[in-house]
């Protein structure tokens, strides 16, 4: 505790204790623990900071000219998802099951998504920012409650903060929340899975090309059909902010073929083809250069874990955990070197 945090040392052994198992506990596990706390701070004190921005602007409030767009549908539905999975696993006393509920919606669906949703929905519909905010901390605010009985203290402070509270007030006296089934719209969350899926599709190629976060570039997303062209069109502002795009043009295969033929690494995620254009955007003969120079050390390395794993007396001595994990380095270089390999053969043609 004096190392860790007492919420992070309860929350880490109420996540690894599955019912009616013995809990494998050993110290570094707190770091669960202690890294969730610290990104549920930091997602405070996002908020926090734009709602005293928002606060210096003057922002003007206009309920009941704010529509509500994809995403905020989304965080509703993620977050009533959450708390019908919450409560279907309180009632089985499945404990474990309830942290990792709330913490897939925390750590991914709140933090990692939808407060950088949140970030484009305050720049971009400034006289609206307030009412975007109030909402977020809204749902910010029954996170706290859901998470109370398992990290009391962290939760306590921050109910404070949101806002003024009386001096006998307690965030575990409060009214605990419940799940609003009209809100749940497993459509929507599909919808923006294919997005999420597109933009982490799209990270993962700049990341890849080792472009700088300040650098935008030319992208192309082919979509299998126009139901997906109609979905991906609406959503394309997210797209082009979240992805960091330049010029994004979302095409039908029939479309695609009449574009004048262009340089790009591509990607395929859930029937979409992604190209990122690399003419004049990065030096093609350097690239190149890197590839190759980057697949014969994949194929160096590769080939040992081969050899290794081929090794009868390896096999015989090692456990069966240091096997699994030569062979899950096998199959991730296996795949890098084929990735390695198609971004080549793509800037050669």
């Amino acid at each position: 505790m004096e190392e860790y945090g007492t919420d992070a040392l309860r929350f880490t052994l109420v996540y690894l204790a599955p019912m009616g198992v013995d809990v494998y506990f050993s110290k570094d596990s707190c770091e669960i623990g202690r890294n969730f706390a610290n990104k549920i701070w930091n997602a405070f004190r996002f908020l926090q900071l734009k709602r005293s921005q928002i606060s210096d602007n003057g922002s003007v409030q206009r309920a009941a000219d704010y529509k509500q767009d994809l995403f905020d549908i989304w965080i509703d539905s993620r977050l009533n998802s959450t708390i019908k999975a919450y409560f279907s696993s309180l009632d089985d006393y499945r404990i474990n099951e309830v942290s990792k509920a709330l913490y897939d919606f925390i750590w991914k669906d709140f933090c990692d998504w939808y407060i950088e949703l949140i970030k484009i929905k305050t720049s971009e519909e400034s006289e609206f920012a307030a009412i975007v905010l109030d909402d977020a901390f809204a749902i910010f605010e029954k996170v706290l409650k859901l998470l109370h009985p398992v990290m009391p203290f962290i939760t306590e402070e921050l109910w404070h903060s949101i806002n003024e509270r009386k001096e006998n007030d307690s965030i575990c006296i409060s009214d605990f929340p419940v799940v609003e089934p009209d809100k749940i719209d497993e459509e929507i969350e599909n919808e923006v899975i294919i997005l999420q899926e597109l933009v982490t599709a799209l990270r993962n190629l700049r990341s890849e090309l080792n472009l700088a976060p300040s650098v935008k570039c030319d992208v192309i997303i082919n979509c299998p059909n126009a139901k997906a062209k109609k979905q991906v069109t609406e959503l394309s502002h997210y797209i082009i902010s979240l992805a960091r795009i330049e010029n994004l043009e979302i095409t039908l295969t029939e479309e695609l073929k009449k574009l004048a033929k262009f340089k790009s690494i591509t990607s395929v995620t859930n029937n979409y083809q992604i190209y990122i254009k690399v003419e004049g955007l990065i030096d093609i003969d350097q690239e190149k250069a890197r590839l190759e120079k980057e697949i014969k050390r994949t194929e160096s390395f590769l080939e040992s874990l081969n050899k290794k794993l081929r090794n009868e007396n390896f096999l015989k001595k090692a456990s069966e955990d240091v096997v699994e994990s030569e062979k899950k380095k096998q199959q991730d270089f296996s795949m890098k070197l084929q990735k390695l390999r198609e971004h080549l053969h793509e800037l050669a043609e």
